[in-house]
């Protein structure tokens, strides 16, 4: 008796538990690399302590953000940037906000995503819900 049957085959790619990569938040620096930028994640059991201007204090693990890249240029598709920070400057500005102390942090929501340039002479992060 001869049986004849199909097997299908599906193809997993791995990915961390909030892998909706539309609903991550992004981070793009266009500012000059005397501005450097740090991206964090928030809540992974990082070895830092990440205070934000806008949401209170987190465990958090940080990373570069090199003038001219993104987060996903750094860390690849599917990583979810929780927060951002500009250094050395007094300030910095972000537009949904407002005015933020140099070296501190600013959190940012999944769905949001930012790019920093500089207008008038100053660094301007400009949040967008995508």
């Amino acid at each position: 008796m001869a049986v004849a049957g199909t097997i299908g085959l599906s193809l997993v790619i791995a990915q961390p538990a909030h892998a909706d990569p539309g609903a991550w938040g992004n981070i793009d620096n266009r500012l000059p690399a005397v501005w450097p930028v740090k991206i964090a994640e928030f809540g992974v059991g990082g070895s830092h302590r990440c205070s934000t201007r806008n949401a209170g204090s987190f465990t958090c693990r940080e990373y570069w953000l090199p003038s001219g890249k993104s987060d996903s240029d750094i860390r690849g598709f599917f990583f979810d940037t929780d927060g951002f920070q500009v250094e050395n400057v007094s300030r910095y500005y972000v537009s949904s906000y407002g005015w933020v102390p140099g070296d501190v942090w600013f959190k940012i929501e999944d769905y949001h995503e930012v790019r920093c340039t500089v207008v008038g002479g100053a660094p301007y992060c400009q949040v967008d819900i995508v």
